[in-house]
């Protein structure tokens, strides 16, 4: 997205490894790891093993896609889902979430519908979609947006900072319309990639 970039994998459905992180029997155990490269910002740093901001992103990506996976379908199995920035220029969320939705619909695993992501921001008195870094670090207000586009169901709501309402609902709904341009660009990458295949079997 823009010039973030995002690498992403699942594995599973697959066996249970750790069977005191089920707490259902009955459905799929989604686990989540979020991290960032050393490289992917211009600051070299080493990053500390789980620190808390990727432990937190990585707990609301997994939320945000437990909410689109079936997981009713996959009982006493689990789903790893990792994602890493390869470059980062704001929006790694959303860049994150919409790997992975892509991941999951690779892998073949069911989902209700595909939950996507966007971010948009308030700026000298306007609107953005999709923040870079440079706006992002502006400090004005950022709302990260996850949207299950076909339900028209808010799956992920995020913000950092304080909106008049009227102001708040025209941010948040140029997310969603940014969320579903995102879901139908999807949509059709995933209906090319289905032809190709059949293509091939054909």
């Amino acid at each position: 997205m823009g010039n973030t970039r995002v690498i992403a994998a699942v594995y599973g459905p697959r066996e249970v490894q750790n069977k005191g992180q089920q707490v259902n029997s009955s459905e799929a155990l989604v686990r989540c790891e979020y991290r960032m490269a050393e490289f992917s910002t211009g600051d070299r740093r080493r990053k500390p093993k789980g620190d808390r901001r990727s432990t937190e992103i990585s707990l609301v990506i997994r939320q945000t896609m437990e909410a689109s996976i079936l997981t009713n379908l996959m009982p006493r199995s689990q789903i790893d889902i990792f994602v890493q920035v390869l470059q980062a220029d704001g929006g790694t969320r959303s860049a994150c979430i919409n790997a992975a939705t892509l991941a999951l619909a690779d892998a073949g695993i069911p989902m209700r519908d595909i939950v996507t992501s966007c971010s948009a921001g308030y700026l000298c008195s306007t609107p953005l979609l999709d923040l870079n870094y440079i706006e992002d670090s502006a400090g004005g207000a950022d709302v990260t947006v996850g949207v299950l586009a076909k339900m028209d169901k808010v799956t992920l709501l995020q913000m950092d900072a304080k909106l008049p309402m009227d102001t708040f609902e025209n941010v948040m709904g140029l997310a969603i319309e940014g969320c579903k341009a995102i879901a139908n660009y999807i949509r059709e990458v995933l209906l090319v990639n289905t032809k190709q295949l059949e293509c091939q079997r054909g």
